[in-house]
């Protein structure tokens, strides 16, 4: 319900200019609690004055707390934690191996292969020569 600007007395005109410019110094603020801050505020107003109850409209006791209210709901649905179903999903569990710099190659090889589920023929065969190929040309390097 919302009064008319009649029934509003000096004195509350005085009471809700002194609500905006604390609203206006909290607004103005950096600070992480500004809703609980202007929550806490409108309901000191409420309290204090209790006619502030039933007067609505923009930037009215009323109004902030109940905006200030829909704004920490929405920040506590969206932000941080724990959550079902977030981050990449899981293929297999991988195990971290150290390879030598020569071998990377072929195991980078033998990993695209294997994502390709083995179909391609040709690919298999190329590893598999380059497989022979490094284990020919390390026994050559041992005599």
């Amino acid at each position: 319900m919302t009064a008319c600007k009649a029934t509003i007395t000096e004195e509350i005109k005085a009471v809700l200019q002194n609500f905006d410019s604390e609203v206006k110094t909290i607004l103005g603020e950096n600070r992480n609690t500004k809703h609980k801050d202007l929550i806490e505020l409108s309901d000191k107003y409420i309290n204090e004055y209790s006619e502030l109850e039933i007067i609505g409209g923009r930037w009215t006791p009323l109004w902030i707390k109940e905006e200030s209210q829909k704004a920490l709901n929405e920040s506590k649905k969206q932000r941080g934690g724990k959550r079902k179903g977030a981050g990449r999903p899981r293929k297999e569990k991988t195990e971290l191996i150290r390879v030598r710099e020569s071998l990377i190659p072929i195991v980078e090889e033998l990993k695209a292969i294997h994502e390709m589920k083995w179909e391609d023929e040709e690919k298999i065969n190329e590893l598999i020569m380059m497989l022979k190929n490094r284990s020919n040309e390390e026994q050559m390097n041992l005599l």
